[in-house]
């Protein structure tokens, strides 16, 4: 059982003796846990082997959306050339043409 040592406010400690049951013999002399033992299985390496996946499905794509930007770009360069082209045609060829009518 337990008894008091010291009854002093400052310093208070208890003593006793514990009874030993079979239980928490064969507990004792049981495999010892580890603490991963004791956690749950989360299945770390395939969520990290997901994120993997993702980050290079990601990447995948940002790079082909660079190429489309580029090829994009590049198209309305085109386009603008041509409509530039066309209007200084346009601006050199009408008043020829006006005057040809008159």
């Amino acid at each position: 059982m337990f008894r008091a040592l010291s009854s002093s406010p400052e310093k208070l400690s208890v003593t006793g003796m514990g009874v030993a049951t079979p239980e928490i013999a064969a507990a004792k002399t049981s495999t010892k846990k580890t603490i991963a033992d004791e956690l749950p299985y989360l299945g770390g390496m395939e969520v990290i082997e997901e994120v993997f996946a993702l980050i290079s499905r990601l990447e995948s794509d940002r790079q082909h959306t660079e190429r489309e930007l580029f090829n994009q770009k590049q198209r309305a360069r085109q386009l603008q050339k041509k409509t530039d082209e066309l209007a200084s045609r346009r601006a050199k060829e009408f008043p020829v043409a006006v005057q040809a009518g008159r």
